[in-house]
């Protein structure tokens, strides 16, 4: 084998990532790539209304970018009704709630998204920027799936710290003050558990000390030895 170096690798998501994941046949949903920018505004999933451009618009695009679509076909309707679903309506309870996001979201993607970037300490996410993610209508399902995006700033990278609590935080560490989805899944008890029982998982069978250790040793007794010899630099 040739050391030719060490690199991340990220797969982009797009129609060949939908038709690996989804199918053929359920490639050519709306696929929306979150966008935030401080005071300009965020992917807060909030309802401002019927007219996409009521919606936040940071760096002066619309805050839900329709990926891979002509601009002049463009139909904002779904994600619309999205927000309406989780931000525009009083429910009665927090399990009317859940009935009605069921109908329109794929909540199990989202709560195993909640319990990774909460262990790994990842701020720069919806729950805090209202950013780095894609939302996908699978026409499959006729419901959105959570995609996750740019974990690069895991691990505390973007600020806070480990005492961070499970459930987040009642104000967030980052620019976005209002997170709708993220506040009303949490009032649902079914959901809580849930989450608490991914949580559970992920300690108990991979980010625990045996686990981590024997990686990191697997992968310090790999690259050592060509690290030692200067390859890194070819």
């Amino acid at each position: 084998a040739e050391f030719v170096g060490v690199y991340t690798m990220v797969e982009r998501p797009d129609r060949k990532y939908l038709s690996n994941r989804f199918g053929r046949e359920n490639d050519g949903g709306n696929l929306y790539k979150a966008d935030a920018w401080f005071e300009e505004g965020a992917a807060d999933l909030a309802y401002y209304g019927e007219n996409i451009e009521d919606y936040p618009k940071p760096r002066g695009e619309i805050a839900y970018a329709l990926m891979y679509k002509d601009p002049s076909e463009a139909d904002y309707s779904d994600i619309i009704n999205l927000c309406y679903v989780i931000d525009g309506v009083e429910y009665v309870s927090p399990e009317d709630f859940a009935e009605a996001l069921e109908g329109v979201f794929n909540v199990d993607g989202f709560l195993r998204y909640l319990a990774v970037i909460f262990l790994n300490l990842n701020f720069d996410q919806y729950p805090d920027t209202g950013n780095n993610y894609y939302i996908y209508n699978n026409p499959g399902t006729e419901k959105f799936e959570w995609i996750a995006w740019d974990m690069g700033n895991s691990w505390g990278m973007f600020g806070g710290d480990y005492n961070h609590p499970i459930f987040g935080t009642e104000q967030s560490l980052g620019p976005l003050q209002y997170r709708p989805l993220f506040t009303k899944i949490f009032q649902v008890e079914e959901y809580r558990q849930t989450y608490q029982a991914y949580l559970d998982l992920l300690i108990r069978n991979y980010y625990n000390e045996q686990n981590i250790r024997a990686l990191a040793q697997g992968w310090h007794e790999l690259l050592k030895p060509r690290l030692s010899a200067g390859d890194v630099d070819k």
